[in-house]
């Protein structure tokens, strides 16, 4: 995926399109490339560098925050130290239990609007340099994911098309 991202960035003239190498900051160029896209009628696409890049920090967040409040819970579940009555045993546990099930669900938000997103730029990469299968290619990318980098590196070296005239009439 990186090496596709990357040569699709350096034909594009983006600056310093080894980011594509980097951890989140390939997440940014992946989305650089994708705004690109220019809509039937003219207008620009999303900035979806910006939407990916935020996304990928929550979730990364999220991610530790869920990590550190479960390692709490299971140490402290499995020493048991901190239970002083049954009353106080109930409220410590659901004190501790809160956090984790919010945690996952906002996690779980997270991903999905990440995923959503991620899944739009991906179908408009795919459109600038083959419009007739974007679709194909992001229905094959999401049912096998293993497909994308590999499509992404095939089209790397394929001319873009801008504008919904050379998209329409491409051969």
């Amino acid at each position: 995926q990186a090496l596709g991202i990357y040569k699709m960035a350096k034909n594009m003239s983006f600056n310093n399109p080894w980011l594509a190498f980097v951890p989140f900051a390939n997440t940014f160029m992946f989305g650089k490339v994708a705004e690109t896209y220019v809509k039937p009628d003219g207008r620009p696409s999303a900035k979806f560098s910006k939407i990916l890049l935020i996304l990928q920090i929550v979730a990364s967040v999220v991610v530790v925050a869920f990590i550190v409040f479960l390692f709490v819970f299971l140490m402290l579940e499995a020493t048991g130290t901190y239970f002083l009555s049954q009353d106080i045993e109930a409220i410590a546990v659901s004190a501790l239990v809160l956090p984790i099930v919010l945690g996952y669900f906002a996690l779980l938000g997270v991903m999905i609007a990440f995923n959503v997103v991620y899944y739009i730029a991906l179908w408009r990469i795919f459109a600038i340099y083959n419009y007739n299968n974007a679709t194909l290619f992001l229905v094959l990318s999401i049912f096998f994911s293993f497909l994308y980098p590999i499509f992404l590196f095939i089209l790397r070296n394929k001319q873009p098309m801008f504008t919904a005239e050379q998209r329409v009439n491409q051969q």
